[in-house]
Order: structure tokens, then sequence, then C-alpha cells
């Protein structure tokens, strides 16, 4: 044991004295699995660098850059914090649906919401669906008008994350690839103009597609709970003098939003909390540039981050960039929130994956129960951060 811990000990003091170190300097397991686009940290429960490599040195942090975005959205929001959707009727009976942002409004969800609001309305002559919240449109660095699912539109009212599942059924037609979630009309006639791609229909802002798709939704569900909408969905304002009905409280606390973020790794909830975040510190309309904002203040003033550039906060712009030495300073001050990272054994961490990027950011318990941070950004192509990180593990008394 005593050996062991030697041989961990003498490199690790060594490179503390030195961040900057040359490859040389690395213990050969992890010089062998780094290039010269690589950064490695790993520090202990005080703060002290015991493995450095190129620690200060901006790097494509890829999808580790969500642990600020729910730092921010923590900090700023809190994590008790529900989002809300906000309902009004008028004398005509035309109902007025308000979004804030709620990124997990899927279709359990609005199947309870129906089900609370149908029994205070009068009788529904139309639905207006409200995303003034945001404006419009939210154009996302790295996020194209592509197919794919993780391209999903950001947006003050949405439903399902801005998709529809679908698959083909034994007759070779689109049906609905979830049983919560019916294929209404209104997404059938979007699958005729765009094919879906991993099995998913990504709606999108042109013609308010995400906002009508969530309206169309909510009137499916007001109709099973006996109150269907006599005429069309469409997208406005609510005027200001309409009274409220219902102020919908989401059942998810934030804690369990940014959770289910980092699970699953997802952008669209990602820039959902951090134009939400924006839009409560520097007013609404909620923007991505009030969110870059604020990130970018509390990256500055909350954590000491020196030297980075954040264009948005999924990591899926290869123009954001963030030392290893920052991503530490910011595991410190999220370490009473790293229950709320993805378990692997003893470790709780995140992961991120762009084309040539891998990144590893999180903590470790090391055998003596002793407790690390570690960041590992890889931008070096065709090198690998779990190998990296398997070789840390081995090493950590």
């Amino acid at each position: 044991m005593i050996s062991r811990l030697w041989r961990f000990l003498v490199p690790a003091l060594l490179l503390a004295a030195a961040p900057l170190a040359r490859s040389a300097s690395l213990p050969p397991d992890l010089a062998s699995l780094l290039g010269p686009r690589d950064s490695l940290l790993v520090t202990d429960a005080a703060g002290r660098r015991l493995i450095s490599w190129n620690a200060d040195r901006p790097r494509i942090p890829a999808s580790v850059l969500k642990l600020l975005t729910a730092h921010v959205a923590l900090t700023h929001l809190g994590p008790g914090y529900r989002f809300t959707t906000d309902f009004f009727q008028d004398e005509e009976g035309c109902l007025y649906a308000r979004g804030h942002g709620d990124p997990l409004l899927v279709s359990e969800v609005l199947a309870d919401l129906a089900r609370d609001l149908a029994p205070r309305l009068a009788p529904v002559s139309e639905l207006v669906v409200d995303g003034s919240d945001f404006a419009r449109p939210l154009t996302i660095p790295g996020v194209s008008d592509s197919a794919n699912p993780y391209d999903a539109p950001n947006g003050a009212l949405c439903a399902n994350f801005n998709t529809v599942s679908v698959r083909r059924c034994a007759a070779g037609r689109y049906v609905s690839a979830e049983p919560q979630t019916p294929l209404l009309p209104f997404a059938r006639a979007l699958l005729k103009q765009r094919p879906p791609a991993d099995g998913r229909l990504v709606l999108t802002h042109d013609g308010g597609q995400a906002a009508l798709y969530a309206g169309h939704l909510l009137a499916h569900f007001l109709a099973e709970a006996g109150q269907p909408v006599a005429g069309t969905v469409r997208r406005g304002m609510v005027p200001p003098e309409v009274p409220p009905v219902l102020v919908f409280a989401s059942p998810f606390p934030l804690a369990e939003v940014v959770a289910r973020m980092l699970e699953h790794s997802n952008n669209f909830i990602a820039n959902q909390l951090l134009i939400a975040a924006g839009a409560k510190v520097h007013g609404l309309p909620g923007t991505l540039e009030k969110g870059v904002r604020l990130a970018c203040d509390h990256a500055r003033r909350n954590l000491g981050w020196e030297n980075f550039q954040l264009v948005e906060g999924s990591g899926i712009a290869r123009q954001n960039r963030v030392t290893a030495a920052d991503l530490d300073r910011l595991l410190a001050a999220f370490a009473p929130h790293r229950h709320l990272l993805p378990s692997h054994g003893r470790a709780r961490y995140k992961t991120g994956t762009l084309s040539g990027i891998q990144t590893r950011a999180g903590y470790i318990e090391g055998p003596s129960g002793a407790l690390y941070r570690f960041v590992v950004l890889i931008n070096t192509p065709g090198r690998r951060a779990d190998p990296v990180l398997a070789a840390l593990r081995q090493r950590l008394p």
C-alpha cells in the first residue's frame, strides 16, 4: 500500500509545481494517452493539483459545459423552482395558454394539466398559444435546421422537447412510438413535408410549428377531459384585460430538471434553462444573448473563471472554449449538487462528445474514501477520454 501511494504522490507533487508540464513529466501511462491539444487536471478536496497537463489552455468542452448551465440555473432560479404555464379565458370562451419555457412539458404532464384545467373553463371557442416570453427566432450556434433531435429549437411554449416520436407500422404508415402521445393530424401533415430522423420529427419555428403543436396536443387532452376546443388553434398574445384561470406549476422541481438534463445530455433542456435564467435576471423576452451574458457574469464573479468563451449553454457549439482549471473551479462550487450527476460506480461525472472531441468532468471517490475532482478535455482527434479516466482510477489512493 505504501509503495503504491508513493508511486502516485511523487509524480503528483512534481506536477503540482509545474501546471503546464511537458508530457515527459506525466506518469507514462497517462502521457501515452494524451495528445498536444488535450488537457487533464486532478485535484483533491482541498483544491491541490495532483496531476495537471495543459490545465490553463482553453479547449472545446462539448457537453461538460452543461455543468455551468446547471450551476447558473440552480443559483439564479433555485433548486426548488418550478416552471409554470399560465391560462386565461375571455368572455367569448377563447382560451389563452402562455408558456414560460418549461422544458419538461411532456405528454403525461399535459394530460394531467388538461384534467386540472378542464373543470375551470367555460366552453372553449378557440385556443391561442402565446410563446412571447422567448424572443423569436432563437438561433443557437451549433444547432442547424436539420431533422436530428439534438437540433430541436427552443421556445417559451414547447411540448415533448419539440419533437414527435414515430415509427412505421406493418402497413408502412407512421404511427406514434409513444403510447402516451397520439399522432395528431397536425403532426401527420408535417410528416408529409419532412421525414423524421432517428424516429423523431423535429418541429421548427417555421410558421410557429413548435408552439402550435403544443396547442394541438393540449386541445387533444382537453377533449379527453371533457372540454373540447370548438374552433381553431392559433398563435397570439394574451390581452392584458383577460382574467387568469390557472397557473399550472410543473411537477418537476428544477433540481430534477437538471438531473434529467445531465443524465440524458439534453441540449434542448440546457438552452431552455439558460434562456429562462437570463430572462429572470435581465428581463423579458428571454434571448440567448441574455442567457450567455448571465452565464459569463456568473463564471467570472462567482467562479473566478479567467480564460473562456461561451456562445450557448449546451456545449453543442464548437466556438465554446473553457480551461480545465476553470472547470475545476466549477466542480468545487457544484459539489453540493454532485448527486444530480449520473453515477458510474465510485464516480459521478458528465460526459461530452463532438466529432474529434471527448470530455469528462466530475468527481471520483478513491479506494480510501477520499474525494477527487477531475477534468479530462480531449481535443486531439483519435484520442479518447475513457482510457485516461480508467488510468486515473488506478492511480488514486
